[in-house]
């Protein structure tokens, strides 16, 4: 039988195995995947649209599975979404160009006429709460048999 020990470093599924007292060091490397790819963008003449689709589809989407499972630290999500709203506004490291709608209707939903990007910390707390409820509404589950 062939059991390896973890070493603190390891990863499962894309996130850590175990996490100390620095969540910032932990977390920092998805943060660094989203600004690679969206540095990778950068470069690119794509339509409003396709920044869309890109924030939308692979930004916002690889940090959902840390997401479900860990709470993280508000100020990670808040330097996660100003990278995205900077991509979405096109900023260059040379030239910054101006925010023509503020971040707070940028993350409302579109029906009520926005973009709809996800406000991270308020999708995260909504990830966890719904692990909460499965905890304790689905009667088939293990977690469930021993919490009662």
């Amino acid at each position: 039988m062939d059991i390896r020990e973890f070493l603190s470093y390891d990863k499962y599924l894309g996130g850590p195995i175990r996490v100390g007292k620095s969540k910032k060091k932990i977390f920092m490397p998805i943060k660094d995947r989203i600004c690679s790819r969206i540095n990778g963008w950068l470069g690119k003449n794509l339509s409003w649209v396709g920044r869309e689709v890109l924030v939308k589809a692979v930004a916002q989407a690889i940090p959902t599975y840390a997401m479900n499972v860990f709470k993280l630290p508000s100020e990670f999500n808040h330097r996660i979404q100003a990278s995205i709203i900077n991509y979405w506004w096109g900023h260059d490291d040379c030239k910054i160009k101006i925010h023509w709608v503020s971040k707070s209707k940028l993350l409302r939903s579109k029906l009520v006429g926005s973009l709809g990007f996800r406000d991270l910390e308020a999708f995260n707390l909504a990830l966890l709460a719904h692990q909460v409820w499965r905890l304790l509404n689905a009667e088939h589950s293990l977690a469930y048999k021993l919490s009662k």
